[in-house]
Parts: C-alpha cells; structure tokens; sequence
C-alpha cells in the first residue's frame, strides 16, 4: 500500500531534495541537503548583513537597560539572551 503523504521533495519543489529510503527493515531514511540558487544565496547574505549588526545593537542595549535597573540577576539572564542571539546570528551566516 503507497504512503499518502507527498515525498519531501515534492513539498520544496527542489529535485535536489529527495529522500532516500534503504529497503531494508531497521535501516533509517537519510536526506540531501538543497541546492540553493544565487537569489536564495544574495537574499541569506543580505538578511545576515543586516541582522547581525542589528543584532549586536539591540542586545549592548539590553544589557545597557538591565544595569539601570541594578538587578544582577536580571542583567546576567539579559547578557546571557543576548549572547545567544548574536551567537545564533553569527553562526548561521
């Protein structure tokens, strides 16, 4: 009985994106990365060259906010946020 449920690849619309299921029982489905175009590559580089900059902006002024209000805890869970922001920002560029 076929499975209903549209392959991966259909659902992108990428032929690059398939999945690929070992026929043996017990063996574990894999998938291949996409292949991006240059407008999705222009489009990743311009959200990023904004976004970090931003990103770096907002979480000095957290930080800035929560050492006027004189709670540590406050500002150690606020610089902790904002780490992991950029982080996330950064490494995904």
């Amino acid at each position: 009985m076929a499975c209903a449920a549209p392959v991966i690849g259909q659902l992108w619309r990428r032929p690059s994106l398939e999945r690929v299921v070992a026929k043996a029982p017990g063996k574990t489905a894999a998938l291949s990365f996409p292949d991006y175009t240059k407008a999705e590559r222009a489009v990743d580089l311009a959200v990023h060259m904004v976004g970090v900059p931003y990103g770096v902006v907002a979480s000095v002024w957290l930080v800035v906010q929560a050492l006027r209000q004189g709670n540590f805890a406050l500002t150690i869970s606020i610089a902790t946020y904002a780490t992991g922001l950029v982080g996330m920002l950064a490494a995904s560029a």
